[in-house]
């Protein structure tokens, strides 16, 4: 199987859009709300997500913005409240923690900042 998967929902809004290479996905890969608000955007190869990842809310505001090299999470990681403040920001190395993690409430005060080296808290 080669090309676009198109998936909708009984509205008739797309519910994801993806393409194919050789049966495995490859390319963009597109997920959505059924109000039609994207959802999730991602990079694919080789059916391995590998490049930018974003996660959005229903309202349109992201919720995660990250990558990943060969499906393991990879670089800057950070993740929003539905208002669009910081939550957590940190970095993987291959899906493994690493240097400095940080957590805030709602309100933009520091909940903890850590750092990490091979997964584990200095």
């Amino acid at each position: 199987l080669n090309g676009k998967k198109i998936l909708n929902y009984q509205n008739g809004k797309p519910a994801l859009v993806a393409t194919l290479l050789n049966g495995q996905e490859d390319g963009e890969w597109l997920e959505y709300y059924s109000n039609g608000q994207m959802s999730v955007q991602a990079i694919f190869r080789n059916g391995k997500r590998n490049g930018a990842y974003k996660e959005f809310y229903t309202n349109g505001q992201a919720s995660i913005n990250g990558a990943f090299i060969m499906d393991e999470k990879d670089g800057m990681w950070k993740e929003y409240y539905p208002s669009g403040s910081m939550k957590i920001e940190g970095t993987y190395v291959m899906g493994i923690r690493n240097g400095k993690w940080s957590e805030w409430y709602e309100n933009g005060v520091q909940y903890y900042s850590v750092m990490y080296s091979n997964g584990k808290e200095n």
